[in-house]
């Protein structure tokens, strides 16, 4: 039935007819059926990779979708709460999406939300969404070297830049195979 409209009630009842010698007969009205018709949740959405500033999303597509919209909600370390900041809106058939987390703080969490639309009238009707989240992990300190002077190990890496977290200082950790004679 194309005629019911989104996020709008309907009914449907059955009665049966016979018809006898030209005349139609007619019975009761059997029970109703009602519900609401609504736009597909995308199904099975979540993180599948990830990397130093980029998360991959991905999610089983809806049929009939119009498309996909993308929000993502974290917190600062100041405490300041962005709640479903609109960050992308990808076709139909898209089942796949890169987010760019570069501007983000490590050590937080961000959760993507999604939802699928179709259109009516003109207008986008959306489903309701559905959420992935994933801990955003400092990067390993890169470029680690050593060099022997003096009878001394002497360890020397690059500053550590990513994102906007200032480093407060670093914490090495070394052991050594230790052997008896």
């Amino acid at each position: 039935d194309t005629s019911v409209q989104y996020n709008k009630t309907f009914y449907y009842m059955i009665k049966t007819y016979h018809v006898k010698n030209g005349v139609t007969y007619v019975s009761d009205a059997g029970n109703a059926i009602t519900g609401v018709k609504k736009v597909g949740i995308p199904e099975d959405f979540k993180v599948v990779s990830s990397d130093v500033g980029k998360v991959n999303l991905g999610w089983n597509g809806i049929s009939y979708a119009k498309g996909y919209t993308i929000y993502r909600s974290f917190t600062y370390a100041d405490g300041t709460k962005i709640t479903e900041q609109k960050i992308a809106e990808v076709g139909a058939g898209v089942t796949s999406y890169t987010a760019d987390i570069s501007d983000l703080e490590e050590g937080r969490t961000v959760t993507f939300y999604i939802k699928a639309y179709d259109t009516e009238s003109g207008m986008k009707v959306y489903s309701e969404k559905t959420a992935a989240s994933i801990y955003i992990k400092f990067k390993p300190v890169d470029n680690i070297r050593w060099y022997v002077s003096g009878g001394n190990i002497y360890v020397i890496w690059d500053k550590y830049e990513c994102n906007s977290i200032t480093v407060s200082g670093y914490n090495l950790f070394g052991y050594n195979d230790k052997t008896t004679n």
